[in-house]
């Protein structure tokens, strides 16, 4: 077989195996989809910084969507912002909603890295 052309196979071959991680990696993502039904819509334009990483999209009716699970790493911390919807709903009540709560927690603890000092600082010279 002409080098080239086997040259051309191995990478089609290894084209298909990237494709089949991907579209299992898509099959997986799909299961663990969640819906909550009667939540409070919200929509864009929300004016925050782009997230580091955005775990959660919120999509409604008629096409909107929203941000709705961002991470955010601030100096030594970590924020979570997080919109499951709005108390007028049993959103607080379902289990998954709890869970990313937990897991948000978890994550945005400290880990020890470097502690903050707080309190009185001695001067570093005298005036």
């Amino acid at each position: 077989m002409n080098p080239k052309i086997a040259k051309i196979n191995t990478e089609i071959d290894k084209t298909k195996a990237k494709i089949a991680e991907f579209q299992a990696r898509l099959r997986e993502l799909d299961r663990q989809k969640t819906e909550i039904e009667n939540t409070e819509m919200y929509g864009e334009h929300f004016d925050i910084p782009v997230p580091d990483e955005l775990v959660f999209i919120s999509w409604f009716p008629g096409g909107e969507v929203f941000r709705s699970g961002c991470c955010f790493n601030r100096g030594n911390g970590r924020v979570f912002y997080f919109r499951p919807g709005h108390e007028t709903h049993p959103i607080y009540h379902n289990e998954e909603v709890l869970r990313v709560i937990l897991n948000a927690i978890k994550w945005a603890a400290p880990s020890g890295g470097p502690q903050f000092r707080r309190g009185n600082v001695p001067p570093l010279e005298r005036i």
